[in-house]
């Protein structure tokens, strides 16, 4: 697979730019401050305040990893979100996701998510769209299940978190999954 075909896209009328080709250190101010506003920062695994330096360092390092691919989501100029494959793995043909969306926004989840699923199991050819979430994220939780997401088990006292262990809930999807809610085949 090769990255660089994936770096400008839109999909369901949302703008896809992958982070190292986003040269206006403006933009990456706006991504670093959606990250790190609190009501999507609590939710992350890494709940801290990310600096620009590290953050661009961040960027940097995607450049030539192929199992991590990070894009910003616009509507037009307006940043909408962002969505990310990571643990890329061909071979196995799964990998799992990240998304995040403006908390002031609303209606673009589902497009993100479906963006997702179209390059997991369209553009890239996969068979497994795994997630990892908190288990205190019920409104995450929600949506993954409202986007046909099958729960697959926990990982236990995952996350410390303020003095307290949290549990990670992993969810996923197959291609036949996804070929079957395409079709309309799925169960209401």
């Amino acid at each position: 697979m090769h990255k660089r075909f994936l770096d400008l896209f839109s999909f369901e009328g949302v703008s896809f730019v992958s982070f190292e080709t986003i040269e206006d250190i403006n933009k990456h101010i706006a991504i670093l401050s959606l990250r790190n506003d609190e009501r999507i920062r609590n939710y992350m695994f890494n709940d801290k305040i990310i600096s620009l330096d590290e953050h661009l360092n961040f960027v940097e390092g995607l450049r030539d990893n192929y199992q991590k691919m990070y894009w910003a989501a616009y509507d037009g100029d307006l940043l909408v979100g962002s969505i990310n494959l990571i643990d890329i793995d061909l071979k196995n043909r799964r990998t799992k996701l990240g998304i995040y969306t403006n908390p002031d926004l609303k209606g673009y989840g589902s497009k993100l998510m479906n963006t997702l699923k179209w390059l997991c199991f369209e553009k890239i050819g996969l068979n497994c769209l795994r997630l990892e979430v908190l288990a205190n994220n019920s409104v995450a939780i929600e949506f993954y299940k409202k986007h046909n997401f099958v729960y697959e088990g926990k990982l236990r006292e995952f996350i410390l978190r303020k003095g307290m262990y949290i549990d990670v809930f992993i969810y996923s999807m197959l291609r036949e999954e996804y070929e079957r809610y395409q079709k309309g085949l799925h169960n209401s």
